[in-house]
């Protein structure tokens, strides 16, 4: 019976199978291909074995049985159209749904049944591979799902909402991370992008060219691939990628450290360790240099009113809130250090914060003694940012003078008696009188040496004796009694007044103490620091001498010279001055380009020893002489001094010195003894008998214009040695950066000098080099800064310290300014010194500000009436200076005057030259346009007034100039008469090429030389300028440039209006004008005469476009010679 029935089973699918492949209508042939190929109608004994299929939900009661199946049932199918199917559009696919794939079937096709009635057809379907599977099953899961997960999320609380449904997107896990899409990409600033925006940015900005993916930005991989381009910009990119890398990760590590560092425990220990890291563990290098602000960019008050995102522009340190930093510093400091490389501006705020300095002694300093098992000793770094905070600020240092009275405690007792160990206590003591020599430099504190006179002589017994082997601590101990001796030659100078007394300096002994520590020096490179200090302070005892001493200090300097004559003659101290030569020479020839950033800290610092050297030698030998200057029979010791010389001008012209603010902050202290060398050598120089007074006059001129931010003291001192003219001195001291408080002036920034005089301590305000407006005190046209002074007379404060006596009238103060300029350019380049002599721009924007004197003023000269005072530019005396000074700038003397290269130099920079005294604000046009307009009201056809006007009309400046001059006022050219030759220039050729560019320019010359602009016909080098510029606008061998349509479009409208409105004498001029592009220029009339072939070129491409008269008046020109 069983067999019986599965023979009747399977007949009746196949049948099942014939009727339902017969039933299907033609039309419907295209929709059962649309069926799934993987959707199969299986027999139910052919479905591979599984699982039974659920009851279907729809099968009839149990109660009623169900109709017994017959072999011939039929299924029957509505007859459906293809116009009755809709298609629906499909909704966008939900971003955290996977689409399903169906895959097309193949022979090993599998089917799972849909039905558990064996006689009902039943899809299945098919899972050909793994993938397939895996697909369905992350579609329809078997079984249960997992718990926690987002389907058993939905079946458990969202029962009544299908599976992925858009209103659950919330429970779905997140998407993948995109392996292509790295998480850190940065722009070309070393700035990060985040990723959401690098998925986001433009393709314009240039952060997709070297990156992977469709992600803007650049990974470290990029960058240091790209480092290995052979381009220079790529390498450039990367550079300052990675400058602006450094500068992040450093702001954004002192933000996390800043934030967390209030925390207890290990936590709050390790956010100050990173701070430090930060600071200043980012280049340990630089954590032993002083002197000098380490800070490009300084912050200014903008950047503090513009919120964080301003401040972070700036270096690491101005990133923080130093209202929020320093408070935390200063009740948590006992967890770890803090760094003393600290900014000027910052410094004051620091010892401003309540606590904060107090906490650093007792956590630091302040130790128990004698200390235990568990306490923790003095830390020695400690003190040196005392030290920094110190040397930052004078106002920094008195408040630092009474926590300083605490540090006695490492100077009462000697290092071999200290309860610390010897190593720690001599280092201890070191830093303790380094901190007492920066207050010192101040003329502060002064009054410890007779407070605690006692132990201070302990410690001179114990620095003397074979004990002390410290060389930090032998530089410290006299670098301090320099200082202190410095204070006693005048005691006004210190604050409060008489601190220390000539008398007490005189009556310990100090100078017998120097010579004995000076016989314990060698001559080997490591003691050249001490000697320097040595010979500083011996210097000052012998200059304290001259005003405190008997008889002019004649006692004091018979002593000295006793002891240093054989030295110099034959000793040790002969070695130790050819040495430092030898070496300065030799390292300044190691950088024959000027600074090098391959160099390290230790070169630089080698030139300081060398160069502190010779300057303290020079000035011990200075020091030597009496008050009144008299000359000796013999030199007061002997010096190499032809040597000393040819040293001193390899210093004084080497590049290191050229550009100082372009040397990076922590380099440029090893500046001040090259400059402080420079300037010594000048006054050994007058003392030498050989010396004649223009070449001593060349020298005071060179070292002037050598002299940096601390030299003030110095430079006034050669001035006053050129001339007595209170101007030049004005302004030495340099304003700060900071805001007027309530309309009062700015207070006034003072640098230290290297080795302090008695005049310095009062007003020095630091001791530390600016970080920004770093650059020599004097430019090259430093004797004409008394005109800067008169043309701002009304804001000048020079003339409100000027003598009760004083009388001098402003043509008075032009005279003496003009000589003073010619002189010193005559002087500087008949030594061998061309570069320090004015160049052309400055020459002639000076003489410019003549011109723009204030006119008609009752203290100018007298009239040849004498009834009324003129102008200052008429004085005979003033106009000849004037043109003494501008002769080598015109085109016939200079050697490449007339020269047809249009070659640039600084020296023809006007807007260069002018923007020192214009300022940043205004611009050079903006003074010129005055100028024009000035020439139109007063002038009066005045000759040097009128070729002053030329210059700007080089091609290298901005077709405005010319445009003024051509167009706007072009009613004032035909009073310039200016021959070629007396053209201020550096080569004729600067003004003819390239051709005039600038249309509207172009047709202001055609204007002028068909008569429309100027009142009278121009002549002289406008006229020849307006020539040559539309004739080389017109002529096809004169442009230079590829050929062009819209060239030879603006050429022929040219010479049609040419022809039509000029005279035929202009008309000759720019249809026979050539020119020369090298060599020398083709000056008038010469250049009006073009040779017969270039006539024929010229006449042919005339007649390749032109007809009728213009042609026949062409031929007439072009056609024969003459």
């Amino acid at each position: 019976m069983a067999r019986e029935a599965e023979e009747m089973q399977k007949k009746a699918v196949a049948s099942l199978e014939r009727d339902l492949v017969r039933s299907l209508p033609e039309a419907n042939s295209n929709i059962a291909l649309s069926v799934p190929p993987a959707l199969r109608i299986f027999p139910t004994g052919d479905r591979p074995p599984g699982p039974p299929s659920p009851s279907p939900i729809l099968s009839s009661s149990s109660t009623r049985p169900s109709t017994p199946a017959r072999a011939n049932r039929k299924l029957r199918f509505a007859d459906v159209t293809s116009s009755d199917i809709h298609v629906y559009e499909s909704a966008p696919p939900s971003p955290r749904r996977k689409p399903l794939a169906l895959l097309p079937s193949s022979k090993d096709d599998l089917a799972v049944s849909l039905a558990s009635d064996p006689f009902r057809p039943h899809l299945e379907v098919a899972s050909p591979d793994k993938d397939t599977s895996a697909a369905l099953s992350s579609v329809v899961p078997d079984g249960p799902p997992e718990e926690g997960t987002p389907e058993d999320i939905r079946r458990r609380f969202f029962p009544s909402l299908p599976t992925g449904d858009p209103s659950l997107a919330w429970i779905e896990s997140a998407p993948p991370p995109d392996p292509t899409a790295p998480t850190l990409r940065f722009d070309l600033h070393g700035a990060p992008i985040p990723p959401t925006l690098s998925a986001t940015l433009p393709t314009h900005l240039g952060l997709h060219h070297h990156a992977e993916g469709a992600h803007a930005g650049y990974t470290l991989d990029d960058i240091f691939l790209l480092a290995r381009s052979t381009v220079p910009a790529n390498v450039l990119s990367c550079l300052v990628f990675l400058q602006g890398l450094e500068e992040e990760l450093r702001k954004r590590a002192l933000a996390a450290g800043a934030e967390t560092m209030g925390e207890r425990g290990s936590l709050g220990s390790r956010a100050v360790e990173v701070l430090w890291e930060a600071l200043v563990g980012w280049d340990e290098e630089l954590m032993s240099v002083d002197g000098v602000e380490l800070q490009e960019d300084p912050p200014d008050e903008a950047s503090h009113d513009q919120g964080g995102e301003s401040a972070l522009k700036g270096d690491a340190i101005s990133s923080l809130s130093l209202q929020f930093f320093l408070p935390q510093i200063a009740t948590i400091f006992g967890t770890a250090d803090l760094p003393h490389l600290l900014f000027n501006t910052i410094a004051d705020e620091i010892t401003a914060t309540p606590s904060l300095v107090a906490n650093v002694l007792r956590f630091f300093v302040l130790t128990p003694i004698p200390p235990s098992e568990n306490s923790q000793l003095p830390v020695p770094d400690a003190i040196l940012l005392l030290t920094t905070l110190a040397s930052a600020s004078r106002v920094s240092a008195s408040k630092l003078l009474d926590p300083a009275d605490a540090l006695l405690r490492f100077v009462t007792s000697s290092p071999t008696s200290s309860p610390y160990p010897p190593p720690l206590a001599t280092t201890l003591l070191a830093r303790t009188l380094r901190l007492y020599t920066t207050f010192a430099r101040y003329g502060l504190y002064a009054h410890i040496a007779t407070t605690a006179a006692e132990p201070l002589a302990r410690l001179s017994s114990y620095i003397l004796s074979s004990e002390c082997n410290s060389r930090p601590l032998l530089t410290s101990y006299i670098s301090l009694l320099g200082a202190w001796i410095t204070c006693a030659s005048d005691p006004h100078q210190t604050t409060p007044p008489h601190e220390i007394l000539w008398s007490q300096v005189s009556s310990w002994g100090w100078i017998s103490d120097l010579a004995t520590l000076a016989r314990r020096l060698t001559q080997e490179p490591a003691d050249f620091d001490t000697w320097a200090e040595l010979w500083n302070a011996e210097a000052v005892w012998l200059e304290g001498a001259r005003y405190n001493g008997m008889r002019g200090g004649t006692s004091e300097r018979e002593i000295s010279l006793a002891r240093l004559r054989p030295g110099f003659a034959g000793g040790i101290e002969k070695e130790v001055v050819l040495g430092a030569m030898s070496s300065l020479k030799r390292l300044l020839s190691e950088i024959p380009i000027g600074y090098d950033a391959n160099r390290g800290l230790a070169f630089y610092r080698e030139i300081m020893k060398s160069a502190s050297v010779l300057s303290a030698v020079i000035r011990l030998w200075l020091a030597c002489f009496p008050p009144d200057y008299k000359s000796l029979p013999e030199p007061p010791f002997q010096l190499p001094f032809s040597l000393l010389g040819m040293v001193a001008i390899f210093t004084v012209t080497h590049p290191l010195l050229s550009e100082p603010s372009a040397i990076p902050p922590h380099t440029r202290p090893s500046l001040r003894p090259l400059v402080s060398f420079v300037i010594n050598y000048v006054w050994l120089s007058r003392r030498h008998p050989n010396t004649p007074s223009s070449l001593w006059l060349a020298q005071l001129s060179t070292a002037v214009m050598r002299s940096l931010p601390g030299d003030e003291d110095a430079a006034r001192g050669m001035l006053d040695a050129i001339v007595n003219l209170p101007f030049l001195a004005s302004g030495l001291a340099r304003p700060t950066d900071d805001a007027n408080v309530e309309g009062e002036k700015a207070p006034r920034v003072r640098v230290a000098p290297l080795f302090p005089t008695p005049y310095s301590l009062m007003p020095t305000t630091t001791q530390r080099l600016p970080s920004r407006g770093f650059d020599f005190v004097f430019a090259r046209d430093w004797p004409l800064l008394p005109l800067d002074h008169l043309l701002r007379s009304g804001t000048s404060s020079v003339w409100q310290h000027l003598p009760a006596n004083w009388d001098a009238s402003e043509t008075d103060i032009a005279r003496a300014t003009l000589l003073l300029a010619r002189v010193v350019r005559e002087a500087v380049v008949a030594n061998g010194t061309p570069t320090f002599a004015m160049n052309r721009a400055e020459v002639t924007f000076s003489c410019m500000k003549v011109f723009m004197l204030e006119h008609g003023q009752a203290q100018g000269a007298p009239s040849a009436s004498g009834e009324d005072r003129e102008e200052v530019f008429r004085d005979g005396t003033v106009g000849e200076l004037m043109e003494a000074l501008l002769l080598p700038s015109r085109l016939g003397a200079s050697p490449n005057g007339l020269s047809a290269s249009a070659s640039e130099g600084e020296q023809d920079d006007l807007e260069l030259a002018a923007a020192r005294f214009l300022g940043t604000g205004t611009p050079f046009f903006q003074f010129y346009t005055d100028f024009v307009t000035l020439y139109d009201g007063i002038s009066f056809g005045h000759q040097l007034f009128s070729e002053l006007l030329l210059p700007p009309l080089a091609q290298r400046y901005a077709p405005d100039y010319r445009k003024l001059l051509y167009d706007d006022t072009a009613h004032v050219l035909g009073t310039v008469r200016t021959p070629v030759e007396r053209v201020i220039g550096g080569a004729a050729g600067t003004f003819l090429w390239p051709a005039e560019p600038a249309p509207q320019v172009v047709g202001a010359q055609l204007s002028l030389l068909v008569g429309r602009r100027a009142r009278v016909p121009v002549e002289g080098f406008v006229q020849w300028m307006a020539v040559h510029h539309v004739a080389a606008n017109i002529w096809p061998d004169l442009r230079g440039d590829p050929p062009s349509p819209v060239a030879d479009e603006r050429g022929r409208k040219l010479l049609q209006a040419l022809v039509h409105q000029g005279e035929h004498a202009v008309v000759r001029q720019v249809t026979l004008y050539w020119q020369r592009r090298e060599g020398s220029v083709v000056l008038p009339p010469v250049c009006f005469d073009l040779e017969p072939v270039k006539r024929r070129n010229r006449l042919d491409w005339v007649k390749f476009w032109a007809q009728g008269d213009l042609v026949e008046h062409m031929e007439g020109l072009l056609g024969a010679k003459g």
